[in-house]
């Protein structure tokens, strides 16, 4: 689409995007409600914490069961000295399933308890070392903000190495699969979800809100749906380097800013969104949406990305904003090197195409099909796994094509 449509009423909307922001920020600083705690209704299960308190001074800690994975919340989110496990680290030493006793019936009846709040954080590294958590559960109301397998992470905090599978979550602000919020240096490395997110502001698959921090590494397998700031990956970020990150699955939708892999981006200092790509399709019913960022505010980067979406969907409105690789884009911003299926469906002809423009280069099915690499964007020496026929993927396979573009 044009790089920017009808904008006859910029600076209503302007003020509108800018509002949004501030509620966004006010908002997850809501801690959850219902969870997140001490609770009493967690007294018939056996959170263990154990491991930590026969030695509390150790640097480094082993978990490899449910109980003491929940031992784990609530020695971070206690309310008389909680446990914040900064320049300590904790490992994941076997696979855990969660809904047997930390599923439905749990945390009057929330679910899981994210690791950290917005009172009390996350700050050490949680080395998931490559296992598997199925079954993580999370049924919050609007009002059920900064929400995941981590609520909040913060001061230079580190997730790495965690894969979530069967996720079903539900919530307010800033939800994801992996950690609802991080901040401070917060990072999020090599780690998945596979499962369904849905909430209201800032969501996304893998991470719901981040500033200052990093998100490498990553992708989600699943369906997200928020009303704004919603993406396969990551709903909202700002001064955050996304990079070598991909969405697979049904549908990323919302409201206004929604993107394959991110929904907003601000740049405070310094963003950037590179080496990513997104097969699922978006759709917003009001303003904004584009196959890898849905909007972006102010000097970001967006370089080397594939959007293979099936389509890139925003209702017929007077004021609105889509395209291909990025829905919209203030000046200072920087596209480079970007592609788009030539294929993808969306509201009218695509006629802003090019590898800097909002609707990228055009990359045919053939072309998609006869180079793992896309043109060498995802190269194995930056730890993808690329083969002919297949898209790039991490963890040591490459991904199966999806319909729509075989």
């Amino acid at each position: 689409m044009k790089e920017i449509h009808n904008f006859s009423l910029k600076s209503i909307a302007a003020a509108a995007f800018t509002l949004a922001a501030i509620l966004l920020l006010s908002q997850c600083e809501v801690p959850p409600t219902g969870g997140g705690g001490d609770n009493d209704s967690t007294a018939h299960y056996q959170p263990d914490t154990a491991w930590y308190t026969d030695n509390p001074d150790a640097a480094a800690f082993e978990i490899s069961t449910a109980d003491e994975l929940a031992g784990l919340a609530l020695l971070v989110t206690k309310e008389e000295s909680p446990v914040d496990f900064a320049g300590k680290t904790v490992r994941l030493t076997a696979d855990i399933d969660l809904p047997e006793h930390y599923g439905k019936s749990y945390n009057d009846k929330f679910g899981w308890i994210p690791i950290g709040n917005k009172d009390r954080p996350f700050r050490g590294t949680f080395d998931g070392g490559g296992k598997a958590v199925k079954g993580l559960y999370i049924k919050g109301t609007n009002f059920y903000h900064i929400a995941g397998f981590f609520g909040r992470i913060d001061n230079g905090a580190v997730v790495k190495n965690v894969g979530l599978k069967d996720i079903n979550i539900t919530g307010g602000n800033c939800l994801g699969g992996i950690v609802g919020s991080a901040t401070g240096g917060g990072k999020v490395i090599n780690c998945h979800a596979i499962g369904v997110v849905n909430g209201n502001q800032a969501v996304g698959g893998v991470a719901g809100d981040i500033v200052d921090g990093e998100i490498k590494d990553c992708y989600f397998v699943g369906t997200v749906k928020a009303k704004r700031d919603v993406g396969g990956v990551v709903g909202n970020i700002d001064n955050v380097n996304v990079a070598n990150c991909y969405a697979l699955g049904d549908m990323v939708s919302g409201e206004l800013q929604i993107g394959g892999v991110v929904g907003s981006a601000d740049a405070t200092s310094s963003t950037t969104v590179t080496n990513c790509y997104s097969t699922v399709g978006v759709s917003s019913s009001s303003i904004s949406a584009g196959g890898i960022v849905g909007f972006i505010w102010n000097n970001v980067k967006v370089t080397d990305c594939a959007a293979l979406n099936k389509s890139v969907y925003v209702k017929e409105t007077e004021d609105r904003y889509f395209g291909r690789v990025v829905g919209y884009r203030p000046d200072n911003s920087t596209l480079s090197g970007n592609i788009a299926f030539s294929g993808m469906e969306g509201g009218a002809a695509w006629d802003s195409i090019g590898a800097s423009n909002i609707d990228g280069a055009d990359i045919t099915k053939d072309a998609v099909n006869s180079d793992g690499t896309l043109g060498g964007r995802f190269k194995t020496t930056d730890g993808w796994t690329t083969a002919n026929g297949k898209l790039p993927g991490l963890g040591g396979s490459a991904v199966d094509m999806p319909e729509h573009l075989k």
